[in-house]
């Protein structure tokens, strides 16, 4: 084997800058590699003195460098802890780093340069300063922070590491805390307890725990903490960081805000239910003198109408009966005596209304249910108020149920006789008027229908009013007591009372008597 040629191909072949230098400093071999790696062309530069691979700012101190090395050869790292720049053909430059040895061929030395781009590992260890740097930078800030920081191993629970503010708060040295663990400094909690604390964020499930808790001294006094807690590594090494804040301040500060809370609510409640109780009974006044002023007006309203049509009516065919002598009129002084009597019987009601009423809330009305036969005791009723029904009207009955009932007979008379003469007076000629009962497991159901005018959507709230009367009843007769006096009789036997009505097809009342006499 040819050891030239292998030389050769060595030279050739190398992936690294190989340039040979004679006594001039002039280039006399240069490999494709140095070639490339400066970005000459191939032979371009053989001849070429060796500084034109350096920056200017260095060219003439290296002439001096490199006369010393030939008259004094040792292979060696070139620049030894300097960071070596070379200078490519275009005028850029990288880090590069260089060794040099040398030859003798025939009675002259050659220095021989090993060059390759140092860039990568220039710009390597420069992140790696940098990164120790703020590492340092980090741990001094750690170090020094006024919050107190402890980091602890998360396998064995010993503090590896405890700033100075927590140390010097907690009162002991690193190596004492060394020892612990952060059940040592955490009398709320015993060891299960806290691990079973920090397992979700052993294993994943958060990122972070805040919680509050007590540290105690060395010296056995305890301050309020808050938490936050993490789990990282520390190099390799997995590690929980906890960040403590003492709040002692601000829990003296929550406890003097919640006391004050505490008194100003108090005194809020108690102002507040002053001033309750002082508008309810505003309120109240303000009610009864509203209420008291529109009874009084419908009062009056009703009295001066209800009172003056029948007396005026009265005085008007007593007059007119003194003018009718003769034994021929007689037809026309019946006629008015029969007016005279209706006007006395619409007297007669209205005042009936007044006592009931007066009776109702002296509490002198009482309940005394009895066994009844409804069917004879209805009939009693209809033919009643026949006397007052309209040409061509009638009241039907029909019952449902058993026909021995028990109730209170006047009562219940005087509810189906108001509501059976409102059907009557508000219902035109020939109109029916439906009276239907039912008797089942003691409780009587009572519906009254009628085809009349019925009564307007907004006047239905107000119908169990005293004095109130719907606005479509015009001249028809009425104080607007007979509603009112029903659902006080109902309240007193323990029933109810309800309607349906729309307005020019008639109305439907309800009744329902529970457990009647039981």
């Amino acid at each position: 084997m040819d050891n030239q040629k292998i030389l050769q191909a060595m030279f050739v072949e190398a992936t690294i800058g190989i340039i040979v230098v004679d006594s001039q400093g002039k280039i006399v071999q240069a490999n494709p590699f140095s070639e490339k790696l400066f970005g000459y062309e191939k032979g371009e530069l053989i001849s070429k003195p060796v500084e034109i691979l350096l920056p200017n700012s260095f060219r003439n101190r290296h002439v001096e460098h490199r006369k010393k090395y030939h008259q004094k050869p040792i292979p060696r790292t070139m620049g030894a802890n300097l960071e070596l720049q070379g200078q490519r053909k275009d005028g850029s430059r990288f880090s590069i780093e260089i060794s040099l040895s040398h030859m003798d061929i025939d009675g002259e030395r050659f220095a021989i340069a090993y060059a390759s781009d140092d860039t990568l590992q220039q710009e390597t260890f420069k992140r790696l300063k940098e990164a120790k740097k703020i590492s340092d930078d980090i741990s001094n800030i750690v170090e020094e922070s006024l919050s107190e920081i402890f980091i602890f191993d998360a396998e064995t629970m010993n503090f590896i590491q405890v700033n100075k503010g927590a140390r010097q708060n907690m009162g002991y040295s690193l190596k004492e805390m060394q020892t612990m663990t952060p059940v040592s400094i955490k009398p709320d909690f015993e060891e299960e307890e806290f691990l079973a604390l920090i397992e979700p964020l052993k294993d994943g499930r958060v990122n972070e725990l805040l919680f509050e808790t007590i540290h105690i001294r060395k010296n056995g006094t305890t301050y309020p903490v808050e938490v936050h807690l993490q789990y990282s590594r520390l190099g390799t090494q997995p590690v929980f960081v906890a960040f403590i804040s003492d709040v002692s301040q601000r829990k003296e500060y929550e406890h003097k805000i919640l006391m004050h809370s505490e008194e100003l609510e108090k005194k809020v409640i108690e102002r507040t239910k002053e001033l309750r109780t002082s508008e309810s009974k505003l309120r109240e006044s303000f009610e009864k003198e509203k209420q008291l002023g529109e009874l009084k007006s419908r009062f009056v309203s009703m009295a001066s109408h209800e009172f003056r049509t029948p007396l005026s009516s009265i005085l008007s065919s007593a007059n007119l009966i003194g003018r009718y002598e003769k034994g021929e009129q007689h037809d026309k002084r019946m006629k008015h005596v029969n007016r005279i009597e209706s006007s006395v019987r619409n007297l007669t009601t209205i005042l009936n209304d007044f006592l009931s009423l007066e009776k109702l809330e002296s509490g002198r009305v009482r309940y005394h249910p009895v066994e009844i036969e409804i069917e004879e005791y209805i009939e009693h009723v209809i033919d009643e108020m026949s006397l007052i029904s309209k040409s061509d009207q009638k009241i039907i009955h029909f019952h449902e149920g058993d026909k021995e009932v028990v109730a209170d007979e006047h009562l219940l008379k005087n509810i189906m006789i108001n509501l059976l003469s409102n059907g009557i007076k508000y219902s035109p000629e020939g109109k029916n008027v439906e009276l239907h009962t039912q008797y089942t497991d003691g409780i009587i159901n009572i519906q009254v229908k009628d085809y009349g005018i019925g009564i307007p959507e907004e006047d239905q709230k107000l119908m169990f009013t005293r004095f109130f009367r719907a606005h479509n009843v015009t001249n028809i007769q009425g104080t607007g007591l007979g509603l009112t006096i029903v659902k006080r009789y109902l309240d007193l036997m323990g029933g109810k009372i309800w309607f349906e009505s729309k307005e020019g097809e008639g109305t439907t009342f309800f009744v329902e008597i529970p457990n009647v006499g039981t």
